[in-house]
């Protein structure tokens, strides 16, 4: 069953503080896909401010990307073989990506691709060729000067981006099947090597960027909500740009180290917090109408009216949302405790307050976006297989959508009861048009490399 975004999130071994995280992936991204494929989506996003449809379309090339790989190993090609599909797909995804992408968005993306582009940047007459800048012994490197290195401690960066980028080359090509943990590798070394006082001031050129972004999305949110009238937006956008760059570090120092640690120094930090994000937290928090991403009693009572809620229904709705909110601060605040199960609490708790029209009607309002995408995805395969001549593009995207609308509806209601999900989903399935009973049939029949996971 699906977890909190948080928890789909800290699968693929990163966390940051919750409210930046929500900021960087779209909630359609954690929900929908693998952490293996949010993982991947997060290593762009993370550094390139994207919409939910820009992340949605990269993640379903990665996954397709993954099952092709998948074939290929089934198939024992060898691993030049992998890694070479591997780099030229991801040449092709990143290419078709930046036609998806507006402008702001395509801008921000070529100046990430550069960063990431291995260069050979001269250092005190030592080469950086084939090295990652865009790790954190690259960046450290890019700052020797500001920092102050000493030509030990260059040389120390230089053979631990080294070693790094043997492991990474290493995993890719097979020879080397064990977990390497790539944060861990990078924090250790680095405080190993920079002194106390060099570790922060990189800490502060690491995580100016993300933090200055966060505080300005912090003050659109500030904005949205009718909050900023009373507040500077500078000296704000100062202080929000501060707070979150203490965050990002105390997630640097410590998570890759232990994650409780981490967890308990994140909210020793919330005795800083600046005036205006508490307001804005505290709005959301005791407007019992706020809309939480991935809270159908939010969604419910923001629709209310749409809906023709009656006051009890309404009454049990808030009473719902505050218990949701308690238990998912309560698996936050205590990881050994177990997972919150978010989406069978809503499904079992919005089953017995809304009729099941009703029902339909709100996960509608959630998932027709999310099906629509998926529909249009789903178009493009069939262009892509040589198929398309066979249909008329509207009607075959109108009924794609219909179907991935109750599909996804179907997963949402019967998250409390799973066996009843089974039955109602074969019953959906057995409703599948005929485009994509024929798409599927060409995939499985191995007309081409890639195979789509359904």
């Amino acid at each position: 069953m699906k977890k909190t975004m948080i928890t789909a999130l800290a699968v693929t071994g990163f966390l940051l503080p919750k409210l930046l995280l929500a900021q960087q992936i779209a909630p359609q991204v954690a929900t929908s896909y693998s952490a293996s494929i949010t993982k991947k989506v997060y290593e762009v996003a993370g550094k390139v401010q994207l919409s939910a449809n820009s992340q949605l379309w990269l993640a379903n090339e990665y996954l397709k990307q993954d099952s092709s790989i998948a074939v290929l190993i089934v198939q024992g090609s060898s691993d030049q073989v992998i890694k070479r599909f591997t780099d030229s797909t991801e040449r092709k995804i990143f290419k078709q990506f930046k036609q998806v992408l507006n402008a702001t968005e395509k801008s921000d993306f070529e100046k990430y691709l550069a960063a990431v582009k291995p260069q050979n940047i001269e250092i005190k007459g030592r080469s950086t060729e084939g090295i990652n800048m865009s790790t954190q012994f690259g960046i450290a490197l890019r700052q020797y000067q500001q920092l102050q290195l000493t030509d030990a401690q260059i040389d120390k960066l230089l053979q631990k981006a080294t070693e790094y980028k043997q492991k990474i080359d290493n995993s890719n090509a097979g020879t080397d099947t064990s977990f390497f943990n790539r944060g861990l590798f990078e924090t250790e070394n680095i405080l190993a090597i920079l002194t106390q006082s060099q570790y922060q001031a990189f800490l502060d050129v690491k995580n100016s960027k993300d933090a200055l972004r966060q505080a300005q999305q912090t003050w659109n949110d500030l904005t949205a909500k009718g909050l900023a009238v009373q507040y500077n937006k500078d000296s704000t956008v100062k202080q929000l740009k501060h707070y979150y760059a203490k965050q990002l570090a105390v997630h640097d120092r410590y998570w890759y180290f232990s994650r409780t640690k981490a967890a308990t120094e994140t909210r020793a930090l919330e005795k800083d917090m600046p005036e205006a994000l508490k307001v804005l937290l505290g709005k959301d928090a005791n407007n019992e109408y706020a809309i939480a991403e991935n809270n159908q009693f939010g969604l419910a009572l923001k629709h209310q009216q749409v809906l023709a809620l009656t006051n009890a229904q309404i009454a049990k709705l808030v009473d719902g949302a505050k218990t949701y909110k308690a238990k998912a601060q309560f698996a936050k605040s205590h990881p050994d405790s177990g997972y919150f199960e978010s989406r069978a609490f809503e499904s079992a708790n919005l089953s017995s307050i809304l009729s099941k029209p009703t029902y339909q009607a709100l996960l509608t309002l959630k998932n027709k976006e999310k099906a629509a995408s998926q529909a249009g995805f789903t178009w493009h395969d069939i262009v892509e297989k040589g198929i398309a001549a066979n249909y008329n593009k509207d009607s075959t995207v109108a009924a794609l959508a219909d179907y991935f609308l109750a599909s996804f509806n179907t997963i949402d209601m019967y998250a409390h009861d799973l066996d009843a999900r089974k039955v109602a989903l074969r019953a959906v399935d057995a409703k599948q048009p005929e485009a994509l009973v024929y798409l599927k049939k060409i995939k499985r029949g191995g007309n081409s490399v890639g195979q789509y996971v359904w």
